[in-house]
């Protein structure tokens, strides 16, 4: 395999300031997208929360331990429950700006 290809699966983490702490994120793959489809809004959000987020190290925050998505799902919820919606907001923008692909006409002007 190409050391490109290799480069490229791994998986970096982005930190993101809530207040005075830090948490690490990396996006979702594409695989994970895929088993996240069946799930509902709610359901994928926690599912997306959950391989989303990163110890220091780089390692899954919430280990999955091949649970299914739908309990895996509810995992993350249960472990985020006392989380503030404020924090689970500013989470959830910076997951989305790492999962957004860029604008082609964007890149294509610059």
């Amino acid at each position: 395999m190409s050391t490109t290809i290799d480069r490229l699966r791994k998986r970096l983490k982005w930190p993101v300031k809530l207040g005075e702490e830090t948490v690490y994120l990396r996006g979702a793959t594409q695989g994970e997208i895929a088993e996240s489809d069946p799930l509902d809004g709610v359901e994928k959000t926690w599912f997306l929360f959950g391989v989303a987020l990163l110890d220091e190290d780089g390692t899954q925050a919430i280990a999955r331990d091949g649970a299914s998505p739908e309990v895996f799902a509810q995992r993350v919820k249960e472990a985020l429950s006392d989380v503030t919606l404020d924090q689970l907001k500013l989470v959830s923008e910076a997951l989305n700006k790492i999962c957004t692909a860029p604008d082609l006409d964007k890149l294509k002007k610059s």
